[in-house]
C-alpha cells in the first residue's frame, strides 16, 4: 500500500506542468547556455517534496509564463529535481524550491526563493515578474543610445562593427526607456546584430531618418544611411524576431543597397525659388528635403523648412559651377 501510495504522489507531481502549460519542462540536453536565445526563467523543484507537501507556486509560474509568452520577452522553464539529479547537482540546486534567470548561460538566483510558497498569489506574481524583468535589463548594454546627431557617425561605426551581419536596427521612440521587446532582441541576436534607440521623439535624428511616426524600426545595412529596409509588422518579439532573422543572408541588405544605389541616379525634384517653396505645404518641404538626403536639424516652423531648401539650392548651384554635384 505504501509503495502504491509513493507512486500516486510521484504521478501527481509529474503533472505539476502539463505538456500543453505554457512552462517548458527542461532537462539536461534541454537546458539553456550560453548560447540561447532567450532569457529564462527558471523554476527548480522536486517532484517528491510536491507531492508531500505542496507550495501551489505552480499557479502564479504559469500565470507568469503565459503573459511573457504573449509578450515574447522571456521564456519560463520548470526542473524536476528528482528526475534531472545531475544537472541540479551541476547547478548546485539543494534549498527547493528555488527561482533563477538565466541569459546568456549567466544564472541570477532570487534572493529568498524558498519563502515565495508563503506569498499570496498576486504577490508571488509581483516577486516572479520583477526578477524576470531584471533579467532584460541587464541586456541594456546590448543597446546603443543615441542622443545626439552628431554621434551619429562614431555610434554607426561601433555597431557595425560589432554586428557579423553588418546590419544595425534602428529605435527610433517617444519613450525615454528601452521596451522589453527591444532588449529581448538585443539578447536574442547578440553578436549578428547591432541595435541602435534613438528616444524621446528625438527631433532631429527623426527628420534625418525620415521618421513620421512612433515607435519606428528601420534596418542599416553596412553602416549606410541610404541603405535602409523600414519595418513594417507589429511591435512584438516574434514579428520582429522573424522580420530580423530575414537579414542573416544578405539578401535583404543587398537589395537596399541596389536600391539606394538607384536612387542616386534617378534625377532628383529641382528646388525652386524661394517665392515657390513658401507656397508650398510643410509635407512637400520635409518631402523635398528628404529626396536630397538633407535633415533640417533644429527645424521647428514652416519657415525653417524653406530656409533649408534654399540653402540647399544656392549649394547645388555652387557645386555645378565647379564641375561637381551635391
Amino acid at each position: 500500500f505504501g509503495q502504491q501510495r509513493q507512486q500516486q504522489q510521484q504521478q501527481r507531481a509529474a503533472e505539476l506542468y502539463s505538456r500543453s502549460s505554457p512552462v517548458t519542462r527542461l532537462g539536461g540536453p534541454k537546458f539553456p547556455d550560453a548560447k540561447s536565445k532567450h532569457v529564462w526563467l527558471i523554476h527548480w523543484y522536486s517532484s517528491s517534496k510536491e507531492a508531500q507537501r505542496p507550495s501551489g507556486l505552480e499557479e502564479s509560474v504559469e500565470k507568469l509564463a503565459s503573459k511573457l509568452k504573449d509578450q515574447g520577452t522571456v521564456k519560463v522553464g520548470a526542473v524536476d529535481c528528482d528526475r534531472e539529479k545531475q544537472l541540479c547537482n551541476s547547478k548546485r540546486q539543494q534549498q527547493l524550491p528555488n527561482f533563477e534567470t538565466v541569459a546568456a548561460g549567466e544564472a541570477v538566483p532570487l534572493f529568498n526563493s524558498e519563502t515565495l510558497h508563503s506569498k499570496g498569489l498576486n504577490e508571488q506574481l509581483k516577486i516572479l515578474h520583477t526578477h524576470a524583468t531584471e533579467a532584460l535589463q541587464a541586456q541594456q548594454h546590448r543597446v546603443h543610445n543615441l542622443r545626439r546627431e552628431a554621434a551619429l557617425p562614431e555610434v554607426m561605426a561601433q555597431a557595425n562593427s560589432a554586428a557579423k551581419w553588418r546590419v544595425c536596427v534602428f529605435v527610433f521612440t517617444d519613450k525615454f526607456e528601452s521596451s522589453p521587446v527591444l532588449l529581448a532582441l538585443s539578447h536574442m541576436f547578440r553578436g549578428d546584430v547591432s541595435f541602435v534607440e534613438v528616444r524621446g521623439a528625438n527631433l532631429a535624428l527623426g527628420q534625418r531618418f525620415n521618421v513620421k511616426s512612433y515607435p519606428t524600426v528601420l534596418a542599416v545595412c553596412g553602416g549606410s544611411e541610404k541603405a535602409t529596409v523600414p519595418y513594417e509588422g507589429a511591435i512584438s518579439a516574434s514579428s520582429l524576431g522573424k522580420w530580423v532573422s530575414l537579414f542573416e543572408d544578405g539578401t535583404a541588405c543587398k537589395a537596399a543597397k541596389a536600391k539606394a544605389k538607384e536612387a542616386k541616379r534617378t534625377p532628383k525634384t529641382p528646388i525652386p525659388d524661394n517665392e515657390v517653396l513658401s507656397k508650398m505645404r510643410l509635407a512637400q518641404l520635409r518631402s523635398l528635403l528628404s529626396e536630397w538626403g538633407e535633415a533640417c536639424t533644429g527645424c521647428l516652423e514652416k519657415s525653417d523648412f524653406v530656409a533649408k531648401a534654399a540653402e540647399l539650392r544656392v549649394a547645388k548651384k555652387k557645386s555645378s559651377m565647379f564641375g561637381f554635384e551635391l
